[in-house]
Formats: structure tokens, sequence, C-alpha cells
């Protein structure tokens, strides 16, 4: 926050560069204050080579601070980060009812070790949603990869921020089934395609509930695999940054335009404006 307790910021990390938006929450609106693109030669996946994240670290804290003199304000008090990487794991696990809700978390992990050698170590685990029975409980799990956790605490040490927040993907699909299914909750088998700019993800839902999800990037991508998941679904729905993989969709009867504001206007610069971009700064809260 710069001076004013209602402003936020969302990174949005991209394939050239880091966006970075100022926002604040007026009512049912969303207010852009400001918004910049920093250039720069990194890819995401980098972060292991410390000198590459010693000069990713810089250019953000340099731009930051030259927004906070424009602000006029001495310290920044909170911060929000936004990441959309394919490292970002969801599982959905089936747990004895009998395991208690303090336990549930510790059961989850003890199911997921069994495919992910050395968890304790790469992830974070949040427990993101449950379904209980009277037999069993089923769980849905995002493992958070601790190496972007640790980026995030040393960007936010050097800016000397100590309210932080960081945000996944995986939420953001949960909150745009959720408005669709207030407009129709009999549809049973959905789909939402995110358009990125090397890969697309596909996410499949079954009443409300995320069952699949897949990366598959442009090279890896056939027509035919992917046909066979689309053609299961009851509805399609695509979004993205970019509009030149649409046309691979466009022959499905059953795809819909998304409507990811059914309760949030965008307001930019004072003029109303409709951009799924945005939706990336209302996500999940990653436990540090």
């Amino acid at each position: 926050m710069f001076g004013r307790k209602n402003i936020k910021v969302a990174f949005l990390v991209e394939k050239k560069g880091i966006r970075c938006i100022f926002f604040e929450f007026v009512g049912d609106t969303i207010v852009i204050e400001s918004e910049k693109y920093i250039e720069n030669n990194l890819e995401t996946r980098v972060f292991i080579e410390k000198r590459s994240e010693d000069m990713y670290i810089d250019k953000i804290v340099k731009y930051m601070d030259g927004e906070k003199l424009k602000l006029g304000s001495e310290k920044i008090s909170e911060i929000y980060i936004s990441i959309q990487e394919k490292d970002v794991i969801l599982r959905n696990i089936r747990i004895d009812s009998e395991i208690k809700d303090d336990r549930l978390k510790k059961a989850v992990e003890i199911e997921l070790e069994e495919f992910i050698p050395d968890l304790r170590n790469k992830y974070i685990l949040n427990i993101r949603r449950e379904k209980r029975f009277e037999k069993y409980t089923d769980v849905q799990a995002v493992l958070f990869p601790i190496k972007y956790v640790k980026l995030f605490s040393r960007i936010c040490d050097r800016l000397g921020i100590e309210k932080r927040t960081l945000n996944a993907d995986f939420d953001i699909i949960g909150k745009i089934i959720h408005m669709n299914r207030k407009d129709d909750n009999s549809i049973d088998r959905e789909t939402y395609i995110e358009i990125r700019e090397n890969d697309i993800v596909i996410s499949c839902s079954d009443s409300g509930w995320i069952v699949e999800s897949y990366t598959v990037s442009d090279d890896e991508f056939e027509e035919d695999m992917v046909g066979n998941i689309l053609d299961k679904s009851d509805s399609i729905y695509v979004y993205g940054k970019s509009d030149r993989k649409i046309n691979l969709f466009e022959k499905y009867p059953n795809i819909k335009l998304i409507k990811c504001y059914c309760d949030v206007k965008i307001k930019k610069y004072g003029k109303s404006e409709d951009n799924i971009g945005y939706i990336n700064i209302i996500g999940m809260a990653v436990d540090r």
C-alpha cells in the first residue's frame, strides 16, 4: 500500500517481463490506479540460477522504488503477487472419512508422497476444497513450489514488506466455475481452456469440482488428443491474453463466451473496461 489503505499491488509474471498493477476495490468495482510493464529477458523458470534470480529481483525493486516515489509514499506495507506456472500441481485425493480435520492435511501429504518424492522439501501443500461422504472424503490439494515462495520472500525482504499474499491460478478457475454455475447449475461436465504464450491449460470440472488439469505446450498439441477431452464436455469456455489459437476450438458447438465478472466491474483510469487479464489479482492465498 502506498499511503492509502486500499491500494493493492499485483505482479503478473509474463514471458518477457513483469506487469505491475496498482488497484483498489470500490464497492463492486476494481479501479486500476496505474499499470506498468517492465522489460526483461528472463524466463520465469530460471530462478535456480543465482545470478539470474538476483537480476530479476533487482528489476522489480528498482521499479517499485520508482513507483513509491511517484506516489509520494515512504513505505510499501502490503503486496500481492500472482504466479501462473505449470509447476503448480493440483491433485484430487480420496481419504478415509474417519480421519479427523486436524489430521486431514497430514493424511493427504502421506498419500501424495507416494507419487511426488521429497514433497516436503519442494512444495507447500494447501487443501483447496473438500467433499465429505459417509465412507470417504474427497480433497483437492494444491502443491506450490517452495522455490517461488522463497523468491517472493526475497522480493518482499528487499522492499521491507511484512504483509504478503502469493496467488496461484487454480483458485482463479474455481472462481470462474462458481460464477458460471450461478447462472446454470444444471451443467455437469465443463472444460476451461486458458490460452497462454507457448501452451494451453485445460481444466475439466464435474459438478463444479476440478477433476482433471493438463498443460499442453504448442509442440505437444495434438488435435485428436484435445478433441477426446472436449467431446466429453457439456460446455467449453476459452479465455486468455492471446486469441491466435482460438480457431483450434471454434468447431465445437458447445463452446461459450466466458463471463468472468458477473459481479465485478473493472474501471481503468476512470473508464469502464472488460479484461480477463485482471482476474489474476483475486486468486488463492498460499500459506507461508
